[in-house]
């Protein structure tokens, strides 16, 4: 077993909080990125489109919780919201790779099956609702266990 001196815990502490200041730093370029990113994105595309719809969606989403990191960050300890930063990005990750599943399904669908989509959904309204509500049912399913796991384990 280790000894840690006088000295030593001084010097872990110093360098905690300097790691500490600077760890939510990199949270508002991010904001800062993703908020031009979907002003963007809004202005020149149709996000009426289901496939830009899901995409705009996954913008919003990663917004959201760079804005729950950031405003998370001087409330609690820096272990506490490394807890809740890595949560946040998961989810977002979880949140980004099923969006992208659905915008491959939605071309899939276009490209092959387009006589189909056009008698089943013929309008984009509910184009965009179904798609929007695959994504979000899909992502809900990886994410729930994941949030429930970690219930269980007392980590939120």
């Amino acid at each position: 077993m280790q000894n840690i001196t006088n000295s030593d815990s001084k010097a872990f502490s110093n360098t905690t909080l300097v790691i500490g200041d600077w760890l939510g730093s990199p949270e508002y370029f991010n904001l800062l990125f993703l908020l031009m990113t979907v002003y963007g994105m809004y202005q020149g595309i149709e996000i009426n489109h289901p496939l830009y719809a899901v995409l705009f969606a996954d913008l919003i989403v990663a917004t959201i919780f760079m804005v729950v990191n950031i405003l998370g960050f001087p409330f609690i300890a820096s272990w506490k919201y490394i807890v809740l930063s890595t949560t946040c990005n998961n989810m977002v990750l979880f949140f980004h790779c099923n969006c992208w599943c659905v915008t491959s399904i939605i071309r899939y669908i276009y490209i092959i099956h387009e006589d189909w989509m056009q008698k089943v959904l013929p309008n984009f309204k509910g184009q965009c609702g179904a798609a929007l509500l695959l994504t979000l049912t899909m992502s809900s399913c990886c994410t729930v266990p994941m949030i429930s796991y970690g219930i269980h384990l007392g980590e939120f």
